[in-house]
């Protein structure tokens, strides 16, 4: 087959029998599922390890991530200059990533890959026991849960919704315990 299928083919692959950490993984995760049709549960997320190390970063990009905690600036420029030259390549002027070649991707592509790694490692020995609890058994499986709402949406059950709507208003309303602080007394009426 072609370049393009034989890829396709070699990430069908890693996808399903890989660990797989990315910058952003739930952006990841909703196109492969869109062009290729492949789910898979997520190992890692770079972004949200820079969010548990550094909550009060208002930027997160890779591009900056890689340079600060692994030197790795500007690993993108040869990528930039084509894009630069090459319209048909370019977002701003309705072209897309898709018609960039091989060899210039590639490349691009592997230091990607090596910065995503060599930044979800060092990152990762940052936090504390606590923060690789939450973003071991929560964050991860929550991002990739999010990621599938996002997509489908979900089910509400209406009737259970009205009810604990109703519930809610009457206690803040105070009118059914007026003698009693909601807080306290909201459990016993939403079991």
């Amino acid at each position: 087959g072609t370049e393009r299928e034989q890829i396709i083919v070699i990430m069908r692959e890693i996808l399903t029998i890989g660990k797989i950490i990315n910058h952003n993984i739930k952006f990841d995760c909703k196109m492969i599922r869109h062009f290729l049709d492949i789910d898979f549960v997520p190992a890692g997320d770079t972004i949200q390890l820079s969010r548990l190390v550094s909550p009060d970063a208002l930027e997160h990009g890779l591009k900056r991530l890689a340079g600060i905690h692994l030197g790795m600036f500007d690993y993108d420029e040869g990528l930039r200059q084509y894009v630069a030259t090459h319209p048909e390549c370019d977002y701003a002027k309705g072209g897309t990533y898709g018609n960039i070649p091989l060899d210039v991707i590639l490349p691009y592509g592997g230091k990607d890959v090596s910065a995503t790694r060599m930044l979800h490692d060092k990152l990762y020995e940052q936090l504390t026991e606590k923060q690789r609890d939450l973003y071991n058994q929560m964050i991860i499986k929550a991002d990739y849960a999010l990621g599938l709402i996002e997509e489908n949406g979900f089910k509400i059950d209406y009737w259970l919704v009205e009810r604990y709507r109703t519930i809610y208003q009457a206690v803040m309303d105070n009118k059914y315990l007026p003698a009693m602080k909601p807080d306290k007394h909201v459990k016993q009426y939403l079991h």
